[in-house]
């Protein structure tokens, strides 16, 4: 048989199951707050990348070396171009960039990717691009282009 509970112990579970409540709600405040603060922080990113791409377009930040075809006997040949990423702008960025590999009637015969992180202001790197390029295709490219770049503040 179960005997009633005294008035003093149904008082300490209310007490807690109001404790439980208040504590859920604090922390559905407190994320909602996070929240809030982080797209705060999104846009503020996103107005710093707007910001770097009007006062120096990335286009200029890229710089690309000739096309080269390398034999290495036995067959085996790797072309490969220089990309030079030179950050322009006076706050640290990240970058990436699609470069295009084109035939002579600029239609694309591959693609290669380059990306770099924390470069500072007026900091340069060098990367090379190319090397996938399928063997029979490498006579093939004319010319080589920045096709798709991106510039954004860096942490």
């Amino acid at each position: 048989m179960n005997k009633p509970q005294s008035p003093q112990k149904m008082d300490t579970g209310m007490k807690v199951t109001i404790g439980v409540m208040s504590g859920i709600v604090a922390l559905g405040v407190a994320g909602a707050a996070m929240g809030v603060g982080q797209a705060e922080a999104e846009d503020d990113a996103a107005s710093s990348t707007a910001a770097l791409s009007e006062e120096n377009p990335v286009a200029k930040d890229f710089e690309l070396g000739a096309f080269t075809i390398r034999d290495h006997g036995n067959g085996m040949r790797l072309g490969n171009a220089t990309v030079t990423i030179t950050n322009h702008s006076s706050k640290t960025s990240d970058y990436s960039a699609t470069i295009a590999f084109l035939d002579k009637d600029g239609q694309r015969i591959a693609e290669d990717w380059v990306s770099t992180n924390s470069l500072r202001p007026g900091q340069s790197e060098k990367q090379y691009v190319g090397t996938l390029i399928q063997s029979e295709d490498l006579d093939k490219v004319a010319k080589v282009q920045v096709a798709d770049s991106s510039r954004w503040a860096g942490l």
